[in-house]
């Protein structure tokens, strides 16, 4: 077989073998599967007429494997994709050089004609039923109803109380981030809309994530921040809204 980059190095015939081929699974906070992760490793024997050529086909492989963001398909001995495929146009951003190209000395006779090396890559696929990255909300607060008291300082003698009013009110605020993978989500709605102070309700965006090499960015994980004031003269009582 035959390994190709998208970059435009093509290795020698049946110079690459691959080790393994593992994959893993990216989930949310939510333990959601929000991604498919694939990590291929590769161990090499380049070959060259003499050492001096052999040193400059390693510095064009350590350049080949310098960026990333390629795709890297074997082909088989007619010429066909094999199964071993690696980033591509649904991967996000292509393939990411892990480690290497590691020369490793493994024989005595390396860095003669030969050299024997390793690389490790990964692409990373996001899933299409992913939705949600993340979410989470909260409940607070103030308050309690009872008189309003105040202290009204006096000029010769010690701050009097005073109660102003017989009742306050109850106050919450609800507010939350919600994290959409692909886009911004709206938010969930009030919990007591019949009590909200529009006045005070807030929405604020976070950059999305980037990915994918230079030149090529590819974004996720698109935040919104909200939140929701309320004031009444009952309780206000309920639970925040849960991850379903």
């Amino acid at each position: 077989m035959q390994l190709f980059l998208s970059n435009g190095y093509a290795h020698q015939p049946n110079e690459v073998k691959v080790l393994s081929m593992q994959r893993r699974e990216e989930k949310n906070p939510g333990d959601q599967r929000t991604a498919t992760i694939e990590t291929m490793e590769l161990e090499g024997y380049l070959f060259a007429v003499d050492q001096p050529s052999l040193t400059l086909g390693l510095l064009r492989l350590k350049a080949a494997y310098s960026l990333n963001g390629f795709e890297a398909v074997f082909l088989d001995n007619s010429g066909n994709n094999s199964a071993y495929h690696l980033g591509g146009p649904t991967s996000r951003g292509g393939c990411d050089v892990i480690a290497g190209p590691t020369l490793i000395a493994q024989y005595g006779s390396d860095y003669t004609n030969y050299h024997t090396y390793r690389i490790t890559l990964e692409a990373a696929y996001d899933s299409i039923f992913a939705d949600i990255w993340d979410f989470h909300e909260t409940l607070s607060w103030t308050g309690d109803g009872s008189p309003e008291v105040i202290w009204m300082p006096n000029l010769n003698m010690k701050p009097q109380k005073q109660i102003t009013w017989d009742s306050t009110t109850f106050q919450c605020v609800q507010k939350g981030v919600v994290v959409g993978m692909f886009r911004y989500v709206n938010p969930p709605p009030p919990i007591f809309p019949q009590y909200l102070k529009g006045r005070m309700t807030q929405q604020e965006e976070d950059a999305p994530r980037r990915y994918g090499p230079l030149g090529r960015p590819y974004y996720r994980e698109f935040a919104l921040r909200y939140s929701y004031t309320f004031e009444s003269d009952v309780p206000l009582l309920g639970h925040p809204n849960r991850w379903v």
